[in-house]
């Protein structure tokens, strides 16, 4: 299963989120 890859793929995105939400 891609269980790391996924989970790298998620911190990524959410980290671009946060970044842009920055609040």
């Amino acid at each position: 299963m891609v269980g790391p890859m996924l989970s790298s793929a998620a911190e990524d995105y959410l980290k671009e989120v946060y970044k842009l939400q920055d609040t």
